[in-house]
């Protein structure tokens, strides 16, 4: 990693997988699924460990509420 890849990552909260799974209410399997299907936020390795930042997490959730709710304006 260079030195400005790790000068973004200072002071950002990271999750594993098992906060992601409580943060959306879903087994880490669900995740696992929708990691596998594309369908999902990649996280990143650190080492043996996989990781996502909790602001990108956020980001998504936001997305999916969009996409979900497109077309039914109250």
């Amino acid at each position: 990693m260079n030195e400005s890849n790790k000068t973004a990552l200072v002071g950002v909260e990271l999750v594993d997988k098992k906060q992601l799974a409580k943060m959306l209410c879903v087994s880490t399997r669900s995740i696992d699924r929708k990691i596998a299907e594309g369908d999902f936020p990649k996280g990143m390795k650190i080492g043996s460990l996989v990781r996502w930042p909790k602001a990108l997490i956020e980001k998504w959730v936001a997305e999916q509420y969009a996409k979900a709710n497109e077309g039914n304006e109250v």
